[in-house]
């Protein structure tokens, strides 16, 4: 791929080929090629940030029960709630609820339980967001 260094003030001060991954010397700054001469001042504007990727918060029970089963965590959650310990209130989210939400006391206490850390919960919900 071909490159043009710029240093701090905007002047292009050579042109390259290298990979993507090559990194200029300090005080130089890579862009994809422009044919502008060595000297010349050139405007540049790096391109803007990738927006933030917004975790989904709220999936349906039927995205979250096949998102768990993909996992391996289904029969691990469905004998949670079996348990005869098991909170009345647990079981009848479990059973009836229509969607469940990230930040739900149920879904914050069963992850622990699951030996899931908080990304693996947030990755979880992510995929489960992504069932049609």
């Amino acid at each position: 791929m071909q490159w043009t260094l710029i240093d701090a003030n905007g002047i292009v001060v050579n042109h390259v080929v290298a990979d993507e991954n090559w990194q200029p010397p300090a005080g130089l700054t890579k862009i994809p090629y422009v044919a502008a001469p060595i000297g010349q001042h050139h405007t540049w504007e790096p391109p803007p940030p990738e927006p933030a990727k917004i975790k989904p918060t709220v999936v349906t029970a039927y995205q979250a029960r096949v998102a768990l089963y993909h996992a391996g965590l289904l029969d691990a959650v469905e004998a949670m709630v079996s348990d005869p310990n098991t909170a009345m209130e647990v079981k009848l989210a479990w059973e009836y609820a229509t969607e469940f939400h990230r930040d739900n006391p149920f879904i914050l206490a069963l992850a622990p339980q699951l030996g899931m850390t908080e990304e693996q919960l947030d990755a979880l919900f992510e995929a489960a967001a992504q069932v049609q």
